[in-house]
């Protein structure tokens, strides 16, 4: 083949990978996996809690995280995807915790997820006592749109992205049987 130019220019700091978290180093991050749906079909919500080393040494008790419940949907957890993890971002390591839930719309229209939240306790130091703190996560835009008219006379409502798969077992038999 023939060769390829490549150029390399410096980024904005937020897509060099700089965490925008607050002072304490605690970033709660979230999204959603679709911004547009149909009704019935389900839209992940992705939450990463992010805590630099120094924030999780000062911690003074596990955070609780309190995840959003909008109204019109029907929710269910989800596994959180492998606990703890290490993340490098720049110079600096997060502990990352990730959660998901699933949304799946009850009618068409225009939504925002409220934010997800994190509560927390952090010391300053060690002359100070505990001071209680809270992060949240932006909203997010979704839109639900009505299932298409043109639907089979037998659909029941399921929407979303399936797989089907067969086999014929015993795959080899005597004549006859």
């Amino acid at each position: 083949t023939s060769s390829l130019l490549l150029t390399v220019a410096s980024a904005p700091a937020r897509e060099r990978g700089e965490m925008p978290g607050n002072e304490d180093g605690v970033v709660l991050r979230a999204w959603l996996d679709a911004d547009t749906v149909f009704v019935g079909q389900q839209v992940t919500l992705e939450v990463e809690a992010m805590f630099s080393q120094e924030a999780r040494m000062r911690l003074r008790r596990a955070p609780e995280y309190e995840a959003p419940s909008p109204s019109g949907f029907w929710v269910h957890e989800l596994p959180d995807g492998g606990g703890m993890t290490r993340r490098s971002v720049g110079a600096d390591v997060y502990e990352v915790q990730r959660f998901r839930r699933a949304f799946f719309p009850l009618s068409p229209g225009d939504y925002t997820i409220p934010p997800a939240r994190l509560a927390y306790e952090m010391r300053r130091g060690l002359l100070y006592a505990p001071e209680s703190r809270e992060v949240a996560s932006d909203p997010l835009p979704l839109t639900v749109l009505p299932v298409p008219g043109d639907a089979p006379p037998a659909f029941t409502g399921a929407v979303g992205d399936y797989t089907v798969r067969a086999r014929v077992e015993p795959a080899a038999v005597p004549v006859g049987e």
